[in-house]
């Protein structure tokens, strides 16, 4: 925004703020013509008042915010005021003002020095200033309003400044202004009680600032765009970090902290447990001191112990050491009293819980035959997975038991069904059968007798002709025996004439399926009590394959389990070698152990705890594990160990 400059005004060094452009030089007359030409100007003020109204109250010229600069070995002194200096920022120097000693004359003897006022910018009309200072470098002016705006006018082009509203325009007028020594962060605090750190690029707001000095036709979005490429990064900081403190101090006011301690009560809980703390305190410092003569009677024990051993004869056993046996089993029966008491007033609770874990148990497990579990390669991305399996329901067990009943008596119908021509059993066929047999018995004789070297005594040439003249009447016997027994042409077998019957009545036309009289056979005739069987069929198929590969899976995690064992001896003995050698196998190290997130390998045993989970579980219980829950393990064990 460019203001006005070269207005030039004259200002008095005394401290009373003196009307400026008044010169010591000017002769008498002069001062009796303004004189005059200032009481017309008061009369003409009163007459206007008395006709528009009572007269407006006069604002006096005033100084009210000055900032000092010493740069280049020159000073420049920057204020605004009241009355005549408001609206713009003036500079004067202090070069004509004589440097006196007050030994030569007193301060209250000097006469004011005249020096001439330069204004630089125009500021708001009627916006009070409420701060006035520079940047560390001395290159910007750093005006604050009462309405809360901020400008920052770079002194070596006081026509353009960059404007900020940060605060309350009611109840937030800047009171202070910081920069850091790069000047790239501004800090600015508010009368509305805040902080505000700004990031400010000041290269490229300085360097445009220049250019328009000398030039005249400047992008100014081509200058924002740079601004904005070239902004410092805005690291985050935390009020942690500040260092206020933590109670009022002169000239410091306490910095509200927030409170995230979760074990800090809040004023009426502090009002609330502060005599259960206090019974509490009271007794945790019965306990320790309990604790502590504890701990020196165990010492004592421990003494008499080492010196029993050091006795080279009629040495004490731990029986003859305990003084009161009788104390020692009171002690032992009362603690079973007592855990039959805690057992019996836990009854209900352990009950209660037993009987939830077995609904939820029951109602997502005892569904499934098998739930997922994942079986992991070692070092390798490779998984491999069992499928969720539900259980068959009820109903469907009872429709597959009958439809396998069903299926089973098919069979067995269809098996007792006998009799046909291929049948060997069918009358037509036994006597031609009967004959084959023997003819083939027969030949197979002869060539036993033939062939077989050694069989018998060797026969003549003559004795063999006659032998297969024999063979040859007997088959032609036979072939006359089986021309007989052969059907006529015009025999109809009954099943054949009843099969082609029932197919007549029934099949139809395969070639005309869309005719009116065609007939769906029987067999390929469908309706939804048949539809239904197969989809009992294929559930069961289903059901039947993925509990064969979930067996599979199963049997991949216990082969998995037998070859980690083996790996583990076989570490073991490597780390002993290493040991004896000196040396370090480090490719061995993490071979296998899981990734981080991998599911449980066995999830079935989600129920079974040992005592580490139980200690883990009251640890949790507790709130967390610490120094305090280290020191009760400790005691614990001591007490376990006693």
């Amino acid at each position: 925004e460019d203001d006005e400059e070269g207005e030039e005004g004259e200002e008095g060094a005394e401290e009373g703020g003196e009307d400026g452009g008044e010169d010591g030089g000017e002769d008498g007359e002069g001062k009796k013509k303004k004189k005059k030409k200032e009481e017309e100007e008061e009369k003409k003020e009163e007459e206007d008042g008395d006709e528009d109204g009572p007269a407006k109250e006069a604002i006096p010229n005033t100084i009210s915010r000055v900032t000092y600069i010493f740069n280049s070995g020159s000073d420049r002194i920057f204020y605004v005021g009241t009355g005549d200096y408001s609206g713009a920022l003036w500079e004067c120097t202090l070069e004509p003002a004589p440097v006196k000693s007050h030994e030569e004359i007193p301060l209250e003897s000097r006469a004011p020095t005249p020096s001439m006022s330069t204004l630089h910018t125009r500021l708001p009309k009627g916006v009070g200033i409420t701060h006035l200072s520079t940047s560390p470098t001395g290159r910007f002016v750093f005006v604050g309003f009462v309405d809360g705006r901020v400008w920052v006018v770079p002194l070596i082009n006081t026509t353009v400044h960059s404007a900020m509203a940060l605060a309350d325009s009611m109840s937030g007028p800047i009171t202070t202004m910081f920069a850091d020594n790069d000047e790239t962060t501004l800090v600015i605090g508010s009368g509305d009680g805040s902080l505000t750190s700004v990031k400010f690029n000041s290269e490229e707001f300085f360097e445009a600032s220049a250019r328009l000095v000398d030039e005249k036709d400047v992008d100014m979005e081509e200058v924002a765009m740079r601004m904005l490429g070239s902004m410092p990064s805005y690291e985050p900081a935390s009020a942690e970090d500040w260092m206020l403190p933590e109670v009022e101090n002169p000239g410091f006011c306490s910095f509200a902290r927030d409170i995230t301690d979760p074990t800090t009560y809040s004023i009426q809980d502090a009002k609330l447990k502060t005599e259960e703390d206090h019974a509490r305190a009271q007794a945790e410092q019965k306990k320790a001191r309990v604790r502590e003569r504890i701990t020196e009677v165990r010492s004592e024990l421990e003494e008499l112990q080492v010196k029993n051993q050091q006795i080279p004869s009629n040495k004490l056993s731990a029986s003859e050491l305990a003084i009161d046996q009788e104390y020692i089993a009171f002690l032992a029966k009362d603690m079973e009293t007592k855990i039959e008491e805690v057992k019996f007033e836990l009854a209900w609770t352990v009950e209660f819980h037993e009987r939830g874990m077995q609904k939820l148990r029951d109602y997502y497990l005892a569904r499934l035959d098998f739930e997922r579990i994942e079986v992991l390669g070692f070092r390798s991305p490779h998984r491999v997975a069992t499928f969720r399996c539900p259980s068959m329901s009820q109903e469907l067990q009872a429709s597959l038991a009958r439809l396998h009943e069903l299926i089973f008596a098919a069979d067995k119908e269809s098996d007792d069904e006998g009799g046909g021509i291929g049948d060997p059993g069918s009358p037509g066929m036994l006597g031609a059968t009967g004959a084959l047999r023997s003819t083939f018995k027969l030949d197979g004789e002869a060539g036993a007798l033939e062939g077989a070297p050694g069989g018998g005594e060797m026969t003549t040439g003559a004795q063999q002709r006659e032998l297969r003249r024999k063979q040859r009447q007997e088959r032609k016997v036979a072939m006359q025996d089986l021309e007989k027994s052969k059907p006529s042409d015009s025999y109809e077998d009954p099943q054949d004439v009843e099969a082609i019957a029932h197919a007549e009545a029934t099949l139809g036309n395969f070639m005309l399926k869309t005719s009116d009289s065609y007939q769906v056979p029987e067999s390929q005739r469908m309706n939804a009590e048949k539809k239904r069987r197969q989809m009992y069929l294929l559930e069961e198929s289903m059901h039947a394959i993925k509990t064969e590969f979930n067996h599979r899976v199963l049997a991949l995690r216990d082969f998995r389990g037998q070859v980690r064992l083996e790996v583990q001896r076989d570490v073991a003995a490597l780390q002993e070698i290493d040991q004896q050698l000196g040396t370090r196998t480090e490719w061995v190290e993490g071979l296998l152990e899981d990734e981080l997130g991998a599911p449980p390998e066995f999830p079935e045993r989600r129920f079974d705890h040992g005592e580490e989970d139980l200690k883990a579980f009251a640890k949790q219980l507790k709130g967390g594990s610490g120094e305090k829950d280290s020191q009760e393990d400790e005691q614990q064990e001591a007490e376990e160990e006693e």
